[in-house]
């Protein structure tokens, strides 16, 4: 039985030449940073009601596999667990992009974050509003990715919610591909090994949660997702469905049978390896919203490659861990 963290025959090309021959589309629209971004290694932009990521040829590749008129049957069950893709799009006026986020009273326009001494336990009542790591690191992405030409155009999963709550965790116990260099896969690994990664393939990447008192979100971030243990992630998982008035336990149920169904998917898929890839949940967190909506959703696929007929152990491991807290979290008094 293979390791969880083995190695396979190498898969260099992993198929790229032979899908990636899509002719871009043009892309006119201005750009506009994505303000409900909570992870991610590229700062995602918005225009015409969508998502725009810096195109990467892996990503591109999985995307027109599994959304192509002639997929196979084999990949049609993909399309329900991940974003809508609408093609890839060429900018021509790189000049019109903002690539500063404006202020506003979202994500980007002001954090709300916990202390440090708060950040292992319980939430508490204490927040205050600063900058995050995170908003300075995707600031600094965003002067490096400019000018960026070359975009995947994906559905915005935040779109029919009027104050998104987001949770992103990193699924899986690798997180590189095969034509990673020496120096990466150690990095890599050695990563995996210091996070909840290495032993339950899930770590926490990034999160928003509306609080109504606080009229703001509160935001923890990557750094913060690789200094936690089993116990901090449950915490972290309970805090994501408390929006300070208590644990929504409708939404957390709804969400564990999301959950369930889509690990029947994964344990029994045999066509990738979901490398690096994350999970995004997302939830209504208006409470006057009637019937508040929950989605989950596999999102990032720069790593992934074909398996040959065999399965992805970590991502079933990230997605049973998942069901498993939320289990422990509806079963607490």
């Amino acid at each position: 039985m293979m390791s969880l963290m083995g190695e396979h025959p190498q898969n260099i090309d992993c198929g790229v030449s032979a899908i990636y021959n899509t002719k871009p589309a043009p892309l006119k629209e201005p750009l506009v940073p994505f303000e409900h971004q909570v992870g991610g290694h590229s700062a995602l932009s918005h225009a015409a009601g969508r998502v725009w990521k810096p195109m990467i040829k892996k990503e591109v590749t999985f995307y027109q596999r599994i959304w192509a008129e002639e997929s196979s049957p084999e990949c049609l069950w993909i399309r329900d667990w991940t974003p809508r893709y609408y093609g890839l799009f060429e900018r021509e006026e790189l000049a019109e992009e903002r690539v500063a986020p404006q202020a506003s009273s979202g994500p980007l326009g002001g954090r709300v974050t916990e202390k440090p001494a708060q950040r292992e336990g319980s939430r508490g009542s204490e927040v205050e509003k600063r900058s995050s790591p995170w908003e300075k690191k995707l600031s600094e992405i965003r002067k490096r990715q400019k000018p960026m030409r070359l975009y995947v155009c994906l559905e915005d999963l935040t779109a029919r919610f009027s104050r998104p709550c987001i949770l992103d965790v990193k699924l899986g116990v690798r997180t590189y591909d095969d034509d990673a260099s020496p120096e990466k896969k150690l990095r890599h690994q050695e990563k995996v090994r210091n996070t909840t990664s290495g032993k339950y393939g899930v770590r926490l990447s990034g999160m928003q949660v509306y609080i109504r008192q606080e009229g703001d979100y509160l935001f923890r971030d990557k750094y913060h997702g690789r200094t936690l243990k089993r116990e901090g992630l449950v915490t972290n998982l309970r805090d994501f469905f408390d929006n300070g008035n208590g644990l929504r336990r409708d939404l957390v149920s709804r969400c564990k049978a999301k959950l369930e169904f889509l690990k029947s998917f994964v344990d029994v898929q045999r066509l990738f390896y979901f490398y690096s890839s994350s999970l995004l949940i997302v939830y209504e967190g208006d409470e006057d919203v009637a019937n508040p909506s929950v989605d989950v959703r596999m999102i990032d696929f720069a790593h992934t490659q074909p398996s040959f007929d065999h399965s992805d152990p970590g991502c079933s491991l990230g997605v049973s861990t998942l069901v498993k807290i939320l289990d422990e979290i509806l079963g607490e008094d």
